[in-house]
């Protein structure tokens, strides 16, 4: 009787480890899907100029998406709790700033043409 008890609770331990850990895993691979998804897409291409119209009022215009910080929950992390999950982005005078996602009100895509290549684009501006 004892040993079936014990072994009741080794089996929902081992279960709920897989569970957690499926959970963790799907988490982790989500994120890579839904940056895949804005890569396929070309929205937020690192050479694409938008403009980022903030929740404040101001605008910052012909910026450059860089990236985001990640922010996943690690305590092997070098990067700050403050700072996680901020958007990276490259100023028209060349300067980076991290700005909180939830001080973008929206994001113009100043490029005409997303989905062309690159060199068509850049013969098309010349």
């Amino acid at each position: 009787m004892m040993l079936s008890v014990a072994a009741a609770i080794i089996v929902v331990v081992v279960v709920l480890t897989l569970f957690f850990g499926l959970l963790s895993w799907l988490s982790r691979r989500g994120g890579s899907l839904a940056r895949g998804v804005f890569g396929s897409r070309d929205l937020l291409r690192p050479e694409a100029s938008i403009t980022i119209h903030l929740v404040d009022g101001g605008i910052l215009k012909d910026a450059r998406y860089l990236g985001n910080l990640p922010d996943e929950l690690s305590k092997f992390s070098d990067i700050p709790l403050e700072l996680r999950a901020m958007i990276l982005i490259q100023l028209s005078d060349g300067r980076r700033s991290l700005i909180r996602p939830k001080s973008i009100k929206s994001i113009d895509f100043n490029d005409p043409e997303p989905n062309a290549p690159s060199s068509a684009r850049t013969r098309a501006d010349s």
